[in-house]
């Protein structure tokens, strides 16, 4: 089986390349999809653009190298390991090498155009590559792990979960573009009081 995406068109070299789905599932007419997937090979190669956002959480195993880059600059040159985020932007162009692969990752997709809350800010956000969230990995994961006992979690479920990661995801790009990091929850919700 090959490393294709679920959305979106490019290219893809792989050399010595295993790649097996683990869960695979969609809602909200295919506005909302997810994809875990355990992926080996020596090198690959990928060129490719979606039209839905992209937010990959590296579940397990690593790389040797993985390297990924726009046209313009290098975005990260390291390794991949367990925890590590990374989101694509709809319409832009991911360029990535890879080397020694061996692991199992968690794909969220997102319409641009879904109408939820804090996901009008994704589109305002640059690729982030080898970032890290714990609120989004348990998300991802439990997302997963629901999954993978048989259970397709319902709909509000996933707009929920959807929302949330999407306004973490907001969070950690205002952070890595150099603005002050702002809370990853909208203006007009007030933080509770503390209790002493």
């Amino acid at each position: 089986m090959s490393f294709k995406p679920l959305l979106g068109d490019g290219r893809i070299r792989t050399r010595e390349e295993e790649s097996a789905p683990l869960q695979t599932a969609s809602w909200i007419d295919s506005s909302v999809m997810f994809d875990s997937r355990r992926w080996a090979c020596q090198e690959a190669e990928l060129h490719w653009t979606a039209p839905h956002h992209l937010i990959v959480l590296t579940d397990g195993g690593s790389t040797s190298r993985t390297s990924s880059r726009t046209e313009r600059k290098i975005i990260y040159d390291g390794q991949d390991r367990p925890g590590i985020l990374t989101f694509v932007p709809a319409g832009a162009e991911r360029i990535g090498f890879y080397r020694d692969v061996d692991l199992s990752y968690s794909a969220l997709w997102i319409d641009p155009d879904l109408a939820l809350p804090g996901l009008e800010r994704l589109r305002d956000i640059p690729i982030l590559v080898n970032e890290s969230d714990a609120v989004i990995g348990t998300l991802l994961r439990s997302l997963c792990t629901e999954m993978l006992f048989g259970h397709r979690p319902d709909t509000v479920y996933v707009e929920h979960l959807v929302s949330l990661v999407g306004l973490r995801t907001a969070g950690l790009g205002a952070a890595t573009s150099g603005r002050e990091r702002r809370p990853p929850w909208p203006s007009h919700v007030r933080a509770r009081p503390q209790l002493h």
